[in-house]
């Protein structure tokens, strides 16, 4: 195994392209989307905001739960403000860093068991099969109750991430039904003003419905 990390850790640093035979150059925009997306993705992380909100951090102490109404929540003019704004700096830095770095050690560790245990097998995972085959890290040390544990393990990674996604895509849809409303009413108000014509006059400008009818 210490021959295997070392050649491992070699390749991620030093990249050896002439013995990179398994790798089809065709593939090189699959693995860079891979890469880029690696967790549960860039699209999914504009739903961060909602997580953030329903947590309360900083200014979202203020507006209420992702599925109720939004209220208004502005800075306070206070001595002690620049002292919490540093303290939510700091939360957010390290929540940030330790998923990055998580995700960066979780990613490096299924790179190098797949160097170690699929590779010299000529396992490789593809489509539907990527957690059957990724499955064999876990039966190499316990066998069939090993991989059954992977298979199961991989069912929850999958139930979450879809949870997760059924959740921020709702919560998207209602904040976008809201702001739809929002700006619809704010036009109705704006077409039934009356608009200034001359100085000191006024003359009532017809409804959106009355125009139609």
């Amino acid at each position: 195994m210490g021959a295997t990390l070392g050649d491992f850790v070699r390749g991620i640093v030093v990249p050896d392209f002439d013995t990179m035979r398994t790798f089809d150059r065709d593939d090189a925009s699959k693995l860079l989307t891979a890469v880029a997306f690696a967790g549960l993705g860039g699209f999914w992380t504009l739903f961060y905001s909602y997580w953030m909100r329903e947590k309360g951090i900083g200014m979202a102490g203020g507006t209420g739960p992702a599925g109720g109404e939004a209220q208004p929540a502005l800075p306070a003019s206070e001595p002690e403000a620049p002292a919490r704004l540093r303290a939510w700096h700091r939360y957010l830095s390290i929540e940030s860093l330790t998923g990055i770095i998580g995700n960066l050690f979780t990613t490096l560790m299924s790179c190098l068991l797949a160097y170690a245990i699929l590779r010299p097998r000529g396992l490789m995972p593809d489509q539907f099969d990527i957690a059957v085959v990724q499955s064999e890290f876990f039966a190499a040390s316990w066998g069939n109750a090993g991989r059954l544990l992977f298979l199961v393990i991989a069912g929850a990674f999958l139930a979450d991430t879809w949870l997760a996604t059924v959740d921020s895509v709702a919560h998207a849809s209602r904040c976008g039904e809201r702001a739809l409303a929002s700006f619809a009413k704010q036009d109705r108000v704006r077409r039934d003003r009356p608009l200034l014509r001359g100085p000191g006059r006024a003359q009532p400008r017809l409804s959106a419905r009355a125009d139609a009818a």
